[in-house]
């Protein structure tokens, strides 16, 4: 199965999520960085994304999707999808996978 990438624009930062879509209508994330430079190679060419977290461990429990639009400016967020692997945000590092 191929890891899919979306990506969150945060100042000059391209936050890159990589991830595969499960059976159970979950996600698994495989890696949500900074350092991903597949994310700002085709930051525009990829869906944008918004985590889910919950406080106070940050502990990312769903993700929400939207179409790409400049300066990450949506209004339009899909519904949440749940986290397979939960776990705090900065705990899922970019390991030089390359899409």
């Amino acid at each position: 199965m191929k890891n899919k990438i979306a990506t969150n624009r945060l100042l000059d930062s391209v936050w890159t999520l990589e991830y595969q879509e499960l059976n159970t209508g979950e996600i698994e994330i495989i890696s949500y960085s900074r350092d991903n430079p597949y994310g700002y190679d085709r930051e525009r060419e990829v869906p944008m994304v918004r985590l889910v977290e919950e406080d106070p461990n940050r502990t990312v429990k769903a993700v929400r999707f939207a179409e790409y639009e400049q300066f990450g400016r949506c209004t339009k967020w899909g519904e949440s999808i749940p986290v397979a692997n939960p776990k705090p945000v900065f705990q899922y590092p970019y390991q030089g996978q390359v899409q």
